[in-house]
């Protein structure tokens, strides 16, 4: 039992989530890096599957992961449903410049 006056956590407690646009890491930068690779060397954008095998990953759903977090930020953009659409805004290719 708690003692009086003494506030009990639950367990798990929660954390306050940050917005996807605000989990950027070197691993969101990593995967935009190697879409504007992709893009320089074969000249068409890359298919989610094209960069997961670019990155190295084993699961397809990684890489969506790191663009929908890119695309929260506004650093890529694509069409739905459609192939070979991902772009990299002109924010994104800022932050490749530096």
């Amino acid at each position: 039992m708690a003692a009086e006056g003494r506030s009990m956590r639950l367990w798990p407690f929660r954390r306050k989530r940050r917005a996807q646009s605000e989990r950027m890491g070197l691993r969101h930068i990593a995967t935009l890096r190697s879409v504007a690779a992709f893009i320089k060397e074969f000249g068409y954008p890359p298919t989610v599957e094209d960069v997961r095998i670019w990155r190295g990953y084993e699961s397809r759903s990684t890489p969506w992961f790191h663009l929908k977090v890119l695309r929260a930020a506004g650093l890529v953009t694509w069409t739905p449903h459609t192939a070979r659409t991902l772009r990299i805004t002109d924010k994104g290719k800022a932050i490749l410049q530096k």
